[in-house]
């Protein structure tokens, strides 16, 4: 992981309020990228990084993106970051403030294929933003038999089995991005995942919240076994392409689109205070399959890039029944992931 990404990824795991406990730093030594913060951490392979010092992450991270490159070097406990004739200075806190990092347990972990990680990966994209006690449904829930996470206007599931003895609940960020074969484990409270090719190190504190696991399958198998509702392949990567190009004239993130099955056909139509939208791509619908449901396009995009980035082209499904229902759309071989996308009212 170059030094840019991982401050990216790092400056997720700080805290700019916690400066008197260390928490808004990255602590830099060679080879490597650290950052905590009271509930949750991470420690990052980086090679760019030569020297040791713990600087604000998030100075740091604006820093390096008004440069293309950089080199650095600390001295006097000030990073000090060249481009040609260009340069920034960072002062560093004191060895003795900066956090410490928590080392990994030892004990079982499981082992989870390049597949399942992607799928966990995945899954994220539809993580609410707030993963705080009054998001009831915030975070990445995990039980023995699936991963799932739901907000107001989708719900997505990987069914990745054996991850957890007990059901646990864990912030999206500690799965966002992940690659590759992962070690993974839930001891005293905290959840640890560790990429074995990179041996990047993430860990959290599970979230206290309660969630109604038994409502996630019986929502999936009513709509799976829904009278009327009409099933067929898709391709969702041109799915994508239509529903990022209706985000332009969208007013807002919930604005809504018409959706419209018709003679084989997905199309998109939609208006907004400055513009309209026109989009259409094939399915594989039958002729005599209609349908027309309200969507918000931000979310559709959000919901077919899920299942696009875990699937193949002939692993892809959608299926409609009414304006009022939600729209399925699933993928996937092993694990499969379904979404559920919640309708919108069209004015």
């Amino acid at each position: 992981m170059d030094l840019s990404a991982a401050i990216k990824l790092a400056a997720g795991y700080a805290d700019p309020k916690g400066g008197t406990k260390g928490y808004h730093v990255a602590k830099l030594s060679p080879g490597r990228v650290e950052a905590v913060n009271a509930t949750s951490g991470c420690r990052l392979a980086c090679p760019d990084v030569t020297v040791e010092v713990a600087v604000s992450v998030a100075s740091l991270k604006n820093m390096l993106g008004a440069m293309s490159a950089a080199d650095m070097e600390v001295k006097r406990n000030v990073l000090r970051l060249s481009e040609g004739g260009r340069v920034f200075t960072l002062r560093g806190i004191p060895k003795s403030s900066a956090p410490t990092f928590p080392e990994p347990p030892s004990g079982d972990w499981i082992e989870l294929t390049v597949e399942q990680v992607k799928a966990m990966a995945a899954i994220c994209r539809l993580a609410s933003s707030e993963d705080t006690p009054d998001h009831a449904l915030s975070g990445i829930r995990l039980t023995g038999d699936w991963i799932a996470t739901a907000s107001h206007a989708s719900m997505g599931v990987a069914w990745v089995a054996g991850l957890v003895e007990e059901a646990v609940t864990v912030p999206a960020l500690l799965f966002k991005g992940a690659e590759g074969e992962v070690q993974f484990q839930v001891k005293d409270g905290i959840a640890w995942m560790v990429e074995k090719e990179s041996g990047n190190v993430r860990w959290s504190r599970v979230l206290e919240l309660e969630w109604p696991d038994s409502t996630v399958n019986a929502t999936l198998a009513t709509y799976r076994s829904q009278e009327g509702r009409a099933s067929f392949g898709v391709h969702m990567a041109e799915i994508k392409a239509v529903a990022d190009q209706a985000r332009v004239v969208a007013d807002s993130n919930a604005s809504g689109h018409k959706l419209q099955v018709n003679e084989g056909q997905i199309t998109l139509d939609g208006e907004g205070a400055l513009g309209a939208y026109h989009g259409s791509c094939e399915c594989g619908a039958d002729d005599e399959v209609t349908a027309l449901v309200g969507v918000s396009s931000l979310q559709l995009f959000k919901a077919v890039a899920t299942v696009a980035e875990i699937s193949e082209i002939e692993q892809q499904y959608m299926s409609l029944a009414t304006a009022t229902d939600a729209i399925m759309l699933w993928g996937g071989e092993s694990p499969v992931v379904e979404v559920l996308l919640m309708p919108v009212v069209l004015s």
